[in-house]
């Protein structure tokens, strides 16, 4: 009987990729690049308080 790390070894195996993974990698970092030199996107300062109040509190408030 195969272990269970075999078994899920040869499950993983029948995945097919469809995406160049270097390709989808680069891409992610050019992302994560982008955000860090615009650090208004994550930091907790005003940007994020009006999202925020936009998308959050604003629908919930006018929904009652």
């Amino acid at each position: 009987m195969e272990s269970q790390q075999e078994l899920e070894w040869a499950e993983a195996q029948k995945i097919v990729l469809s995406e160049n993974l270097v390709a989808a990698a680069k891409q992610q970092l050019l992302f994560l690049a982008e955000v860090d030199r615009n650090r208004g996107l994550y930091d907790d300062g005003p940007l994020l308080h009006i999202a925020i109040y936009r998308y959050l509190l604003l629908p919930l408030i006018l929904s009652i």
